[in-house]
């Protein structure tokens, strides 16, 4: 549920591990969780969030895709 915590998790990622929550301590983050890669629904979210990078981190947030 939004404002739920989430669960803990490490995972593999092309830059090397990543531990959440440890990643986005002190700022908010968005999880984005799609069953598949390369469905228009992935690509048009992924699309428009690599758009508001910028904006998204002037806000304090971070993004994780997770497929």
């Amino acid at each position: 549920m939004v404002g739920d915590p989430a669960p803990e998790f490490d995972v593999e990622t092309p830059e090397g591990s990543m531990r959440f929550p440890q990643y986005s301590a002190g700022c908010w983050c968005i999880i984005f969780a799609h069953p598949a890669n390369f469905t228009s629904a992935w690509e048009m979210f992924s699309a428009f969030l690599a758009v508001k990078e910028r904006w998204l981190n002037e806000r304090n947030t971070k993004v994780v895709g997770v497929s």
